[in-house]
């Protein structure tokens, strides 16, 4: 913790991108799967629902993603010295 009480949130930010790309890899894989299940008829509605809540899981955690970055730019603006 820095003397202000402000955390240094290029660690959240950090770690945020790694999960962001986790998930992207994720749903790449799960993609896959669908158009595989789809040409053999395997698909199922569980399967393409779950396609559907990660996506959506990917889009709140993007817009979560951009949020630290304009607080990761405000804290470097506050705090030039430890940037």
């Amino acid at each position: 913790m820095l003397q202000s009480g402000m955390h240094d949130p290029r660690e959240k930010l950090a770690l945020t991108e790694r999960h962001v790309l986790a998930a992207e890899v994720r749903l790449a894989a799960h993609r896959r799967r669908i158009r595989y299940w789809r040409r053999t008829d395997g698909v199922t509605q569980e399967a393409a629902t779950l396609l559907r809540l990660m996506e959506d899981s990917l889009v709140l955690m993007l817009r979560h993603q951009d949020q630290l970055r304009g607080e990761t730019a405000k804290w470097a603006r506050l705090y030039p010295d430890r940037s």
